[in-house]
């Protein structure tokens, strides 16, 4: 019998992982301190659940994971008179969370697609009903996100070939390692290089474990190596996810990404990022809410202090990303070409 989408994932990936409800409280995997300490954070309101993700407990894909999960727990907490009932508390609550991280918007749009079913018929909805209401809706975007990860990572893997090396920023999640998967399980001899991902170490922490998990030959390397191996042949490949794509074709990822496809451009290796659909209210790179973040952050590592007193830092959370760097996106519509996005 086939495995589930969920089966496949590796541990930081499972949904009841990422994020689950125990009685009053909604638990979010803390990725902060994976691989050493399987540990979560407890969250007993919507404003805590909103500041665990800004301060990065958890991150891309799991931001969409947390914002599902939360609408379920914002419904449980009406049911029981603990967040008063109305659709505009139950607006309020979840745009609160959604808000937490406004670059990437795909939580925004799931989630508002749950706000528009309840709209329709919200006269009809009541504290009794309403956690089985949005339970049901959640429930049915989850599969649909799960299938798509399962379509995207069939092309992700369609076109890696056998001996390629292939690089990735951060952790590109669901699509990424379902694709360096199905193209192991194919016969194709694969080898990741891992860049370590300053200054949260998503690539250390995350990505590398993730692979290694799903025994995939895994290297890890410092975020200045890349350009190193690509010119003795030993990367042929560079994969990503992405935060946001517009609808002229640009994409935002994880800073450091724009660096790598300099240089995948440079050496002419292709780099295709999994992209599940564009943000259509972003017509143009112009229309991205860039985040920045506390430059704090950068002189800091795991609360050790890395510079002296006095020195600056400077923290941009994502790069922009030109079509022209760009080799495809992989989409549920297939290998698109950037300037192919506006007609999504």
């Amino acid at each position: 019998m086939k495995q589930s989408i969920n089966e496949l994932l590796p541990h930081v990936l499972k949904k009841e992982v990422i994020a689950h409800i125990e009685g009053e409280t909604l638990y979010i995997h803390n990725r902060k301190v994976y691989p050493f300490r399987d540990e979560y954070v407890a969250c007993r309101t919507t404003q805590e659940i909103a500041q665990a993700l800004s301060s990065m407990i958890t991150q891309g894909g799991g931001v969409l994971q947390v914002a599902l999960t939360s609408m379920v727990f914002i419904a449980h907490e009406m049911r029981h008179n603990r967040i008063p009932f109305s659709l505009e508390e139950f607006i309020h609550s979840i745009t609160m969370i959604t808000d937490a991280r406004k670059t990437n918007t795909t939580a925004a749009r799931a989630t508002n697609r749950v706000i528009a079913s309840l709209s329709e018929d919200f006269e009809s909805t009541t504290k009794e009903n309403i956690y089985e209401k949005v339970l049901t809706l959640v429930t049915q975007i989850e599969d649909e996100f799960d299938s798509l990860y399962d379509s995207l990572s069939d092309i992700g893997s369609s076109l890696i070939q056998d001996n390629d090396g292939i690089f990735t920023t951060c952790f590109a999640e669901h699509t990424f390692v379902l694709s360096m998967k199905k193209a192991q399980l194919s016969g194709k001899k694969i080898h990741l290089w891992v860049p370590e991902t300053r200054p949260y170490l998503q690539g250390a922490h995350l990505s590398a474990p993730s692979l290694v998990e799903m025994n995939i030959e895994t290297t890890l390397m410092s975020d200045a190596m890349a350009a190193h191996y690509i010119n003795e042949g030993k990367i042929t490949r560079y994969m990503s996810a992405l935060d946001l794509l517009t609808l002229d074709g640009y994409a935002v990822n994880k800073v450091g990404s724009l660096n790598n496809a300099i240089l995948s451009n440079y050496y002419n290796i292709p780099y295709h990022l999994f992209a599940i659909s564009p943000d259509k209210e972003k017509k143009s790179y112009k229309d991205i809410v860039m985040e920045e973040r506390d430059p704090k952050e950068m002189l800091i590592f795991q609360g050790m202090d890395i510079t002296s007193n006095g020195v600056k830092g400077i923290y941009p959370a994502f790069d922009i990303i030109p079509p022209h760097l760009i080799s495809g996106f992989i989409t549920p519509k297939g290998v698109l070409q950037p300037h192919e996005i506006k007609e999504y």
